[in-house]
């Protein structure tokens, strides 16, 4: 796909809130969590398009998708997925926005990883040490690897949830270079496209083009890409996918667990210094960094919805 400078500008408002650029990143709670914080601070006029937009979705597939994007709370044994999960299920428990869509709506474990994820949620915020932390997540991933057989084959070959290292101070320099020809499978590169491929398929949802049949499963294309590609972006203000981008695999995953663990202080396009953490350890102010460009970048979709919008 061709990416235009156009949409490139369009999607630098988001971008220029990423991180300092130079791993799995956020957890399954912490991801859902970044997106129903991203959901619940819309606009209102956003908030709306994104439900109406969500119900058309849910066309056909009431029982497995949530009535709400944000469910809350949903207890030990969740009994629907709301939209909020579905960046926490893409990259770890998918390979596309695709097959991500199709685990949602047909498989038949994927409410069992949400289970575990919910379960794992309390555990970790009840734990009295790192020791107890560390043993929990753990038990966690074990839990995970029974119920979803691929879980620790896609975390082998996960290159493309790091973030390039910025060779330049020119944030568009950055994102052009994420997304060029025969580069590096990277973070913002796979949101950028993604989140490209979500707004133009939401504009032709907004063209009355669409035959009313058709409209939920291109709502559901739409949310599915876009969701897609959120899981990189939530990716990319985690401490281990900035810091652990070079070397072996040994040597990328051992400098990933270290800054996710202890931090890493680094500083964002605009200049202002910030302390980043990862995995199992997301603060406020970490869900809060994230949740923005988030919120963001799902205002750019939702605009895309609006025929007379410079971004449709």
């Amino acid at each position: 796909m061709q990416i235009h400078r156009a949409g490139i500008t369009a999607a630098l408002a988001v971008g220029l809130l990423a991180t300092a650029l130079p791993a799995r990143a956020w957890i399954y709670p912490e991801h859902r969590s970044i997106a129903g914080t991203a959901v619940s601070e819309l606009a209102p006029a956003d908030r709306e398009a994104l439900d109406a937009l969500w119900a058309e979705a849910r066309k056909g597939h009431e029982e497995r998708l949530c009535d709400t994007p944000w469910a809350g709370d949903q207890g030990k044994n969740p009994a629907c997925l709301d939209w909020s999960a579905w960046p926490a299920i893409s990259g770890d428990h998918s390979c596309s926005a695709g097959q991500m869509l199709g685990t949602v709506l047909e498989s038949d474990w994927i409410l069992k990883v949400a289970g575990i994820c919910s379960r794992l949620e309390v555990s970790l915020a009840t734990a009295k040490n790192p020791i107890q932390l560390t043993n929990r997540l753990v038990k966690s991933d074990l839990e995970l690897e029974r119920a979803d057989k691929e879980y620790s084959s896609r975390a082998g070959a996960n290159n493309v949830h790091f973030l390039l290292s910025r060779m330049s101070d020119d944030p568009l320099v950055y994102l052009k270079e994420s997304v060029k020809t025969g580069g590096d499978l990277n973070a913002v590169g796979v949101w950028i496209r993604a989140h490209l491929a979500a707004m133009r398929l939401a504009r032709e949802l907004a063209s009355g083009r669409v035959a009313p049949g058709d409209r939920p499963a291109l709502a559901r294309r739409a949310l599915a890409l876009e969701a897609y590609g959120l899981h990189f972006l939530e990716d990319s203000f985690a401490a281990g996918h900035v810091a652990g981008t070079w070397g072996n695999v040994a040597t990328r995953k051992g400098t990933h667990d270290y800054y996710n663990e202890h931090g890493l202080d680094t500083r964002t396009w605009g200049g202002d210094s910030i302390i980043l953490y990862g995995d199992a350890r997301m603060r406020p102010q970490d869900r809060e960094r994230a949740a923005k460009s988030v919120g963001m970048s799902l205002s750019q979709l939702l605009a895309a919805l609006r025929p007379d919008d410079a971004l449709a």
